[in-house]
């Protein structure tokens, strides 16, 4: 299920950086378009140059982190922007979903 999982949280972050607005907008239609069960939570970033520094913003965040240090079976992640490839860029967004949650 991770690679089910990495393929949504890609088509995900294509969508998003596409919107016109920056943020969780649209998350729970693509959960449900997407078919998922379970608790499904969501952690975006963008434009950060290293994804140590992306970890830690999340880390920083009080409703970030409580989604990284869930009880989380699946784990998927997409990626895109100009930093799409071995660097990060200003223009690169990233989707972090996390499956079959506990709450």
């Amino acid at each position: 299920q991770t690679q089910e999982l990495t393929t949504l949280a890609q088509k995900r972050v294509e969508d998003v950086y596409k919107m016109p607005e920056w943020g969780h907008a649209g998350f729970n239609q693509a959960i449900t378009e997407a078919s998922l069960t379970g608790k499904i939570r969501e952690n975006l970033a963008r434009g950060y140059s290293q994804d140590s520094f992306i970890i830690n913003a999340w880390i920083k965040s009080p409703t970030h982190a409580v989604n990284l240090f869930s009880n989380c079976e699946y784990v998927g992640i997409g990626r895109t922007g100009t930093g799409k490839g071995k660097n990060f860029g200003i223009d690169s967004y990233i989707v972090l979903w996390l499956g079959n949650c506990d709450d």
